[in-house]
């Protein structure tokens, strides 16, 4: 226990070391007084309606979550969901920790009285989900990324970030046809399990089109909330940019090499907008202020946390599978 403890703390430390490292790289080499002077500039109204855009988005993924679970028969209500959602965001984003908000959630659901395996996949499948979705709207825009940008390396780049995720997406799916000298290993036989529970997203209508179709809807609210920050900040930028570009920063962020993703997130923001010619102090600047208000919406999990110290919850009836079909 005190190892596995050891080793937590050990990849923490590496993650904060990392964080720290990129994000004073980046801001090593800005114009700081012009970038406080974009942050400071910015109005009222702006930043709340971009706090609100990424607030629908949390509470959408949160429904994603809730429609994710209803694969392994058994649901809490969505209240209770939604409240374990947002406590995620808060050990993830606002309370960076050893656990994570991945886990936190995990560990809130198997508490309820889910199963282990139902929690454990569950959490993943979501964060699949989203991610796919990620996937699926870099490889849309790929069009619109050749029309503004002309450099070989930025392109490929894009295109090998999509030949990875459905590389991965391949390799996930065919795991459930694992033989049985393969999945006699716990871990092994648990991949398994989560590529049959993947491969149900699209055997089941019910539960993959909204999963997916809500993953799309909270991207694009995300990209809009994005596109709100870059125009108080006075960057020129359109809408369409922010759609060709701000997802892929995201997938890239979503990297488990830093915390929550800060530093990542700033150098692959700077390095995106510089090919449409925005200043690096810029796009640092809406790369910081969009993190802020991600972690500031992660608090709203603290107060659901001390508003709510039972942490027993009922699990609703079994779900009918012919309700999935």
């Amino acid at each position: 226990m005190a190892a596995i403890f050891s080793r937590k703390w050990i990849g923490f430390t590496i993650k904060a070391l990392v964080t720290l490292g990129l994000i004073w790289i980046v801001l090593s080499n800005q114009n700081l007084d012009r970038l406080a002077e974009r942050v400071y500039g910015m109005t009222f109204w702006s930043v709340v309606l971009a706090a609100a855009l990424l607030l629908l988005q949390a509470v959408l993924a949160a429904v994603r979550w809730f429609i994710v679970m209803r694969l392994f028969g058994k649901v809490l209500p969505f209240q209770i969901v939604l409240r374990f959602y947002f406590e995620g965001l808060l050990f993830n984003q606002a309370l960076p920790s050893t656990i994570g908000g991945d886990g936190v959630r995990m560990y809130r659901v198997v508490k309820a009285g889910i199963s282990a395996e139902a929690g454990i996949n569950g959490v993943l499948l979501d964060r699949i989900a989203g991610l796919l979705a990620l996937l699926v709207i870099v490889a849309v825009t790929q069009p619109w990324l050749y029309d503004r940008v002309d450099e070989t390396g930025a392109r490929l780049t894009f295109g090998a970030v999509i030949a990875a995720g459905l590389v991965g997406v391949a390799v996930l799916s065919l795991c459930e046809r694992l033989p049985s000298a393969v999945t006699k290993w716990r871990l092994m036989r648990g991949l398994s399990g989560l590529s049959a529970q993947f491969n149900a997203l699209f055997m089941l209508p019910a539960v993959g089109i909204p999963v997916f179709g809500i993953s799309i809807l909270g991207h694009l609210l995300m990209v809009l909330a994005s596109y709100v920050l870059a125009c108080d900040l006075g960057l020129s930028v359109s809408l369409v940019d922010c759609l060709v570009l701000v997802p892929g920063v995201m997938l890239l962020a979503a990297a488990p090499i830093s915390i929550a993703g800060w530093g990542v997130r700033e150098v692959v923001m700077v390095a995106a907008m510089s090919l449409l010619g925005v200043p690096d102090d810029g796009s640092t600047s809406l790369s910081l202020v969009f993190g802020a208000l991600i972690a500031a919406i992660g608090l709203i999990g603290g107060i659901l946390w001390l508003a709510n110290p039972d942490r027993r919850v009922a699990i609703l009836d079994p779900v009918d599978k012919q309700d999935l079909k």
